[in-house]
């Protein structure tokens, strides 16, 4: 897997986790 691949995902995957955690305490 491509590296910008990776890194794209791994932004994704923490931009998901940051709304999760905004959405519980909210």
């Amino acid at each position: 897997m491509p590296e910008c691949t990776a890194l794209f995902f791994c932004r994704l995957c923490k931009m998901h986790l940051l709304a999760e955690i905004r959405a519980d305490s909210a």
